[in-house]
């Protein structure tokens, strides 16, 4: 089926859900359909997001390729041939180390300039160790894959720099500030200073962990593996990483989003693991107009099976599945964003985020480090691959641009 025809058979299916709990004194099988109902869709949302990720992770690489090429003035075909050429020589370099690349790479790949930032940071060279900086088209791919899972990556700002040196930047609020009419010959009497903040990135090490491969696999040509070890390393980054950009609480950690997020709604007593029309009400126009455009819901996929059940005063459904290729789906009219380091609601559960989520950074530095680990699993036919980037977030604003839902805490 077309993601256009799975998304229909998805709206249908909450549409009927909804209809089993919103008639009158529905009964607990009416509750039990519910639940199943709910099940199944969450099954087809899987199905077509898996669907137009694999679409969207296709169209930013041509767009990424294509960008290199306009950047180096030379044809997309020529560029394409470059990446063909760095993907080859990546997988001989992690199915065999250095000695398993061929002589034209290898000369290739010794007088490829490497930038001294990414050398420095390398713990070992090239050898038998198997220590390397992967190419630049390949740390491109792996923002990509890292990109496309989803969670805070999906919505925030993503700046690559060269090296990790602190990033400031600085903060301004002046929106309570507006200009004032005086009268002709008037002296200017009073004088309201900007104030400026400043709000710095850093570069946290994160380390994939080992992954162990067998010599039987390696040995299997059959299949794209620099594809496989590329996407299980932007798995566990992007899985370590979106918690710190979410809750990290800064110092040893980046300072996640409902970290730096303030209050926009707290629930009345008894809302410990519930949300009503009012609260998102109050929710959304707690964050400055301002900030609204361009804003959206942020929430635990558990919250989100909550928020399907809201209805406003009359009766009509605050979520909207969206039903073409490639939409969200909404609530009051803005796109949510599914991010399980969320907390479910609970007491005093930060629950729903809302506001404009491309106000918090995330800083990348290029230089992404893979050690292969050939002799020390040897004598369990086993390679082992660890992984090495470096990042930091933080929201860059010095007024709310995102606000948070807390559960009741009674």
């Amino acid at each position: 089926m077309r993601t256009k025809d799975l998304r229909a058979a998805r709206a249908k299916l909450i549409e009927d859900a909804r209809a089993l709990i919103t008639a009158e004194n529905p009964d607990g099988e009416a509750f039990a359909n519910f639940d199943r109902m709910m099940d199944e869709a969450d099954g087809i949302q899987a199905q077509f997001e898996r669907m137009e990720k694999a679409d969207a992770l296709a169209y930013d690489l041509a767009q990424l390729q294509g960008e290199k090429a306009d950047r180096k003035g030379i044809s997309l075909d020529e560029q394409i041939s470059v990446v063909d050429r760095e993907k080859r020589i990546m997988t001989q370099l992690l199915r065999g180390g250095m000695q398993a690349v061929h002589d034209d790479d290898r000369h290739y790949l010794i007088t490829r300039k490497v930038p001294d930032v990414y050398a420095a940071a390398m713990g070992t060279t090239p050898n038998s160790g198997g220590g390397f900086v992967v190419s630049p088209e390949w740390s491109d791919t792996l923002l990509t894959a890292m990109k496309a899972q989803g969670g805070m990556r999906a919505v925030s700002t993503i700046m690559t720099t060269d090296s990790g040196a602190s990033l400031p930047f600085v903060t301004l609020d002046d929106t309570a500030q507006a200009a004032t009419i005086i009268a002709e010959n008037a002296q200017i009497s009073e004088d309201t200073e900007l104030t400026f903040g400043q709000v710095t990135l850093g570069a946290f090490t994160y380390k994939s962990g080992i992954m162990l491969v067998s010599l039987q696999l390696l040995n299997d040509s059959a299949f794209d593996f620099d594809a496989v070890i590329r996407d299980a390393i932007a798995g566990r980054f992007v899985r370590k990483q979106n918690s710190d950009f979410t809750i990290g609480g800064g110092t040893t950690l980046p300072r996640g989003i409902i970290t730096d997020a303030t209050s926009g709604r707290v629930g009345t007593t008894g809302q410990t693991t519930s949300i009503i029309f009012s609260d998102i009400v109050a929710l959304e126009h707690s964050v400055d107009p301002v900030y609204r455009k361009g804003a959206s819901y942020m929430m635990n996929d558990q919250s989100l099976r909550v928020v399907k059940t809201l209805v406003d005063t009359q009766q009509r459904p605050l979520f909207v599945s969206g039903l073409a290729n490639g939409a969200p789906d909404t609530l009051m009219g803005y796109p949510i964003v599914i991010n399980q380091d969320v907390p479910v609601m609970a007491a005093n559960a930060k629950s729903v985020l809302f506001g404009n989520f491309s106000n918090y950074y995330i800083r990348d530095v290029r230089g992404a480090q893979i050690l292969v680990l050939r002799e020390r699993f040897a004598d369990f036919l086993q390679v082992g691959y660890v992984a090495y980037m470096r990042s930091d977030g933080r929201l860059i604003s010095a007024a709310s641009p995102v606000k948070y839902y807390a559960n009741s805490a009674t």
